[in-house]
């Protein structure tokens, strides 16, 4: 039972055969997934600010990007197209604040340093 009074959602059935690569994740890590109570958080925010970050990883340099006022799909798809246009790698954040301090969330793209 969950504190809120529900019942607490069934597992997900494992099953014996072997993950696929998509299956087991981007980076090889499985992905966990478990039910939650909707009621563990105190607030949410409809609009987003998004970055997307264009990597030109011959000229070791970026191209910075602020979104607002579009959804995450509309956001992933513009940044996807104007990578493959430009031939270059992204990231796309989106923009927190914890505690009154900025910070960015990785939603999608190159993880870590994509210089190295």
């Amino acid at each position: 039972m969950l504190p809120s009074g529900k019942p607490r959602p069934e597992p997900m059935p494992l099953t014996s055969r072997r993950r696929t690569a998509r299956e087991a994740g981007r980076y090889g890590c499985p992905m966990h997934v478990r039910g939650v109570d909707p009621q563990d958080t105190t607030w949410e925010q409809d609009d987003a600010t998004y970055r997307a970050y264009f990597w030109d990883r011959s000229a070791r340099t970026s191209d910075e990007y602020e979104m607002t006022g579009a959804d995450v799909e509309e956001v992933l798809a513009w940044a996807r197209a104007k990578a493959q246009k430009a031939g270059s790698a992204y990231t796309l954040y989106v923009r927190v604040t914890d505690e009154g301090r900025p910070g960015l969330v990785r939603l999608s793209g190159v993880a870590g340093d994509p210089f190295a």
